[in-house]
């Protein structure tokens, strides 16, 4: 009996650890969708990840902006791209096709142009604040993450980065549970 019993509470004890475990990892992205009994909302409905896509979307959304992409690394890239060349062309070509702004083309000294667009852009970007660049960075990644994800496709994504951790967090637990059965078993024998 005492055998049986050394083997029983740490089996026991392993399979409540594990089966624990187990459900509260299915918890964090199921149910998707708020369950209710007679008008009576089911408590841990919807799910966490499910429950607070919104806060996600927004913490996300933030750290990017914060840590990845502000306002002022927007303003750098600006600056580094070659808009100045490329508005230059559009203007030398629109000019050329203009009737009336055909003869000031050839006047205007092609590095004149270049000079006065670099100008324009340069002040149209200095004028940008790097806190309302960043805030439409934040609010158009926080949008984007709220249409083009749903908690489906964000459990996927969750298991494909981390399917072992949380393979083992179960196994833990069963480890853990009968570390506990084992200790309550041989308490009581």
């Amino acid at each position: 009996m005492k055998v049986l019993a050394l083997l029983f509470y740490p089996f026991i004890g392993a399979l409540i650890g594990w089966l624990t475990n187990t459900i509260a990892i299915l918890m964090l992205f199921h149910p998707y969708e708020e369950k209710r009994i007679w008008r009576i909302k089911i408590p841990f409905t919807p799910g966490l990840i499910p429950a607070r896509i919104e806060r996600l979307a927004q913490e996300v959304s933030g750290a990017i902006r914060d840590h990845f992409l502000s306002g002022a690394d927007v303003k750098d890239i600006l600056k580094e791209m070659t808009l100045g060349e490329v508005l230059t062309a559009e203007i030398k070509k629109r000019m050329h096709q203009s009737i009336v702004l055909s003869p000031l083309a050839i006047l205007l000294d092609s590095d004149y142009i270049q000079r006065s667009v670099n100008k324009a852009l340069e002040r149209i970007i200095e004028q940008l604040e790097d806190e309302a660049v960043g805030g439409r960075i934040e609010g158009f990644i926080h949008q984007r993450i709220l249409k083009e994800f749903n908690p489906r496709e964000i459990e996927e994504i969750i298991h494909k980065v981390s399917k072992k951790e949380l393979k083992y967090i179960t196994y833990f637990g069963g480890i853990l549970g009968g570390l506990i059965g084992l200790v309550q078993a041989v308490l009581r024998v």
